[in-house]
């Protein structure tokens, strides 16, 4: 049975070493290279519109 009356203690914020990164912080980082993913986007976006264009262009109307 659980004892209401004592409350649980509160759980750790972050490192018990303050120059330890957090875990958050290593995942938040920013894009290194915005630019670069931008262009890598847009040109795999073309290739998709390409391959769409191309495959129901060539397809046969009433089949």
């Amino acid at each position: 049975m659980t004892d209401r009356s004592s409350p649980s203690p509160p759980a750790p914020s972050g490192p018990s070493d303050p120059s330890e990164p957090s875990a958050g912080a290593l995942t938040a980082a920013p894009p290194r290279r915005p630019l670069r993913q931008l262009l890598a986007a847009s040109v795999g976006n073309a290739v998709e519109w390409y391959d769409w264009y191309w495959c129901t262009a060539s397809r046969r109307p009433g089949r």
